[in-house]
């Protein structure tokens, strides 16, 4: 599916020099794709960056260890900047927190060339210390979740920018058409822009590697993506994209923007599972990384690079639930994207080596901001972990887990069973499911304490489908995503601690660095979960099953 004057010429790479072959119809175009992707996994993928049709970019190097101990000498002035931004809204850092962003930077910096040479991640990584006002939490299944985001969207006056990553036929993609209509009924001519990745494996087979992606025509918008049809949304600017890179690189991010204003960070995507989702509201100033990241990776016309007219004063997040402990306050926040990287650095052989060497060395990740700081947040812990996620297949995210165990940190996590198992075992080359990593870290020995849970949610036919009615205790499963760490340092997004999210998706994830917020996140969370969990054990320290909804104590569940 291959777009414009690219449509009929293959790009291929011949004694170092790009040349034009003769032109192919479509179907050879797919097949000769499909013939590449076979053979590349079958290589290991060393031929992807040459190879693959319409590559946009190599994957950045990962600095050795050494290099990410180093103090970068741009570090300090990068965190003096960042506190004096703070100072101007009266806010302050512990020494611990500064600390963390001191050995997060010199990372970061130390990996600056390789980031800034990544066209996915333009941003300059001042750009990414930023701050946000909290508006709201909303804990709920996947349809609840779009139906808050669609109350938003119908209250925009210029411009929405709505990113996802599945798309699929569901009552979540119904209400979203409506509140679609509605809008357009109001006549304000807001400007719409829709961007997902997956519909289907045979849209991602046929799909264009272009990073400029496949916009849809109106004429398709109804019969191929279930939206309204045109003649339905002449009162909005309505254009809709999808971007896939083969062979594994969704883009997962998932986020609302409207009015250039409010920032929806959901876990849901457009889909008919009756998962456990949240989202997050914020304002502020988080809002311009997230716009300066949009309009790298998404925009479809020149026009699309231009800010609409001035949004209207500030109002509360049209959301569903009350503001958390952190509303209305601004707090320190962090960007973390994660640029998609379409090597997933692993062997078809992968599963015979982890069973002949199950200690064997595993790749280093991608150095991007969120792979950066989660795993400096992890070994900056000094009392509590509690990890959130649909599947825990990371080996980086395992192992500083069970470091942390050794430094005497109690480590919480909540996950599912049998979760996105093909997907898992597809992107991971076999070598890792989540129930054998949670079998490995409930066995780590160590002053500290490890307790994970199993979601069992409801019974699989209890909850009846994703139509009218359907409450979060009906959520089959959990598809939340967020890390808080001691407390005070919560992470919130796309990301999930697995393979997939840490190798090949393109993820956005936000860090808010205050005690308040950290608290409500937990305890909207527990509550979320309404006590369908399943212990699977505690080691290291003194047994216990519940989960509490306060770090250390208090009510739970």
């Amino acid at each position: 599916m291959m777009e414009g004057s690219e449509s009929g010429h293959l790009l291929m790479m011949v004694d170092g020099r790009r040349e034009k072959s003769s032109p192919l119809s479509n179907r050879s175009v797919r097949t000769l794709k499909l013939l590449l992707l076979a053979v590349a996994l079958l290589e290991n993928l060393p031929v992807l960056p040459t190879l693959l049709l319409h590559h946009r970019s190599s994957p950045p190097s990962p600095s050795s260890a050494a290099a990410m101990r180093r103090i970068h000498p741009d570090t300090d002035i990068t965190v003096r900047n960042y506190l004096s931004h703070l100072s101007t809204h009266s806010l302050t850092l512990p020494p611990s927190h500064i600390d963390l962003l001191h050995s997060y930077l010199s990372t970061l910096l130390a990996s600056a060339p390789a980031l800034s040479a990544n066209p996915d991640l333009p941003l300059p990584i001042p750009h990414l210390l930023t701050t946000s006002i909290p508006r709201s939490i909303t804990v709920g299944t996947g349809l609840s979740i779009t139906r808050s985001i669609c109350a938003a969207i119908e209250t925009a006056q210029h411009e929405v920018l709505f990113a996802t990553c599945f798309w699929a036929p569901s009552a979540s993609l119904t209400a979203l058409g409506d509140s679609l209509r509605k809008l357009s009924n109001a006549d304000r001519g807001v400007r719409v822009r829709i961007g997902f990745s997956s519909r289907s494996l045979l849209q991602k087979l046929t799909h264009t590697s272009s990073w400029r992606g496949h916009t849809y025509p109106p004429s398709s918008w109804a019969p191929t993506l279930g939206l309204p049809r045109p003649e339905e949304l002449k009162g909005i600017d309505l254009r809709v994209k999808s971007i896939f890179y083969t062979p594994f690189s969704v883009l997962h991010s998932k986020f609302v923007i409207v009015d250039r204003r409010l920032l929806l960070l959901p876990s849901a995507n457009v889909s008919w599972e009756v998962w456990l989702e949240q989202c997050t509201a914020f304002e502020g100033a988080v809002v311009a990384p997230f716009v300066e990241f949009w309009q790298h990776v998404w925009p479809d016309t020149a026009s699309d690079l231009h800010p609409p007219p001035p949004p209207p004063p500030p109002t509360s997040a049209a959301t569903t639930t009350a503001p958390p402990a952190g509303a209305g306050r601004v707090l320190p926040t962090l960007f973390l994207p994660h640029p998609h990287h379409r090597n997933p650095h692993w062997s078809p052989l992968s599963p015979l080596l982890t069973c002949l060497q199950p200690r064997r060395p595993a790749p280093i990740p991608p150095v991007t901001p969120m792979t950066s700081f989660i795993l400096h947040l992890l070994a900056h812990a000094q009392r509590s972990v509690y990890l959130h996620t649909p599947n825990l297949t990371a080996e980086p995210v395992l192992a500083a887990l069970e470091a942390a165990v050794l430094r005497g940190v109690k480590v919480e996590v909540v996950t599912v069973r049998n979760m996105m198992r093909l997907e898992t075992l597809v992107t991971g080359g076999g070598a890792a499911v989540t129930e054998l990593c949670v079998r490995r870290l409930v066995r780590a020995r160590g002053p500290g304490q490890v307790g994970v849970w199993y979601y069992t949610g409801a019974a699989s036919g209890a909850a009846g489908g994703a139509g009218e009615g359907v409450r979060a205790e009906e959520a089959v499963k959990s598809h939340v995503k967020a890390l808080i760490v001691d407390g005070e340092v919560t992470v919130l997004g796309s990301a999930n601690a697995d393979r997939a999210s840490w190798w090949t998706s393109q993820e956005v994830n936000v860090a808010v660095l205050d005690t308040g917020f950290a608290g409500e996140v937990r305890r909207e969370l527990v509550r979320g979960l309404g006590g369908r969990l399943e212990w699977v054990g505690l080691g290291g320290g003194e047994r216990g099953e519940r989960l509490e909804e306060v770090e250390g104590g208090g009510e739970g569940v």
